[in-house]
């Protein structure tokens, strides 16, 4: 059976929507330079299958680190590549973003491990970055295919956003789902076209 950490999961954009990243800086990252000069260098973060490109859960928490390395640190995408390049040649990984120093590199504090060190689950943003922004909602590859759904509940946030759509209000689809009035605000926030897309 295939590792569900390193399954194909998402398209481009889907990876794009759930990190909210513009799709052409997902593209951007996952894909070898084509300038001359760095003909041969490997993309920032390799995806899990091609033809067409799909990517990984693993995939995905290596975006959100890139980010988060890019937002937090400002670190250049140069500095990153030397290191990513450097762990890859020492350590022999092919997903050096989600090793520990750049886990901490970045701050970050959304990525769950599991007793192996591996990330687990993912808690995405929901609000514009900076915000205080609670962790209601996961995406988990063992969950729904690893849709991001509302913590505790294995409800898809965009269930959520469709029944919001059709004229369900916050109040009956927590009556309905069993949940708290902020969960099902925040699945709705989640599912906003706006709601980050800062161009890195």
């Amino acid at each position: 059976m295939d590792d569900p950490l390193h399954t194909p999961l998402y398209s481009i954009p889907e990876c794009a929507r759930y990190l909210g990243l513009p799709v052409s800086t997902v593209r951007r990252w996952v894909a070898a330079p084509n300038s001359q000069a760095c003909e041969h260098a490997k993309p920032l973060v390799q995806p899990a299958g091609s033809d067409p490109t799909a990517l990984s859960f693993t995939n995905l928490v290596e975006l959100h680190v890139l980010a988060s390395l890019r937002r937090n640190r400002k670190m250049p995408l140069s500095e990153i590549r030397s290191k990513i390049d450097g762990l890859v040649r020492h350590a022999k990984s092919n997903h050096p973003l989600v090793n520990s120093e750049f886990l901490t590199s970045s701050r970050d504090q959304r990525v769950e491990l599991d007793e192996a060190g591996r990330p687990r689950r993912y808690f995405p943003f929901t609000r514009a970055y900076g915000e205080e922004d609670p962790k209601l909602i996961v995406i988990d590859p063992m969950i729904r295919f690893g849709r991001p759904v509302i913590k505790g509940s294995g409800v898809s946030t965009s269930a959520i956003a469709k029944f919001t759509k059709a004229g369900e209000t916050t109040a009956e689809l927590a009556d309905d789902y069993g949940l708290s009035p902020e969960q099902i605000e925040e699945a709705v926030s989640y599912e906003r076209a706006d709601r980050i897309h800062v161009l890195l």
